[in-house]
């Protein structure tokens, strides 16, 4: 799968595409979320070196905490978001906040398990 850009666009169309393939295969890309986040969105998405270095620092507990929900999301087929969808400000902003929203729901019931609702990623600049 060739890499997109990591913006709302980008996303959009990986998850079409993701989404397209039979469960088997959309399992195995869950798993792999799941199991290596930071190495799954790097063959997923183009970064820039700013980017990227974001990336690499970014702390494991989060990185696993977003691996997972990321994969739930994949692996039931829900809406993933970027908010905001804007390139760095033009003066730099002393911090950058990057969190993750789940806004998902699990059921179980006689008929099986359900997962539904969505996933954002909400990036801030604070001075």
């Amino acid at each position: 799968m060739p890499q997109v850009p990591f913006t709302q666009a980008g996303i959009d169309q990986k998850l079409a595409e993701l989404y397209s393939q039979p469960d088997e295969l959309l399992q195995q890309q869950a798993s792999a979320a799941r199991s290596d986040f930071r190495a799954w969105l790097k063959t997923i998405f183009s970064f820039s070196p700013e980017q990227s270095s974001y990336l690499d620092q970014m702390g494991q507990e989060w990185i696993m905490e977003s691996g997972y929900t990321t994969a739930k999301a994949i692996g039931h087929r829900l809406p993933i978001n970027l908010q905001p969808d804007q390139p760095l400000p033009p003066v730099r902003p002393s911090s950058k906040y990057v969190r993750t929203k789940d806004e998902t729901t699990t059921s179980n019931s006689v008929k099986g398990v359900e997962v539904t609702g969505s996933v954002s990623f909400i990036i801030e600049y604070i001075d």
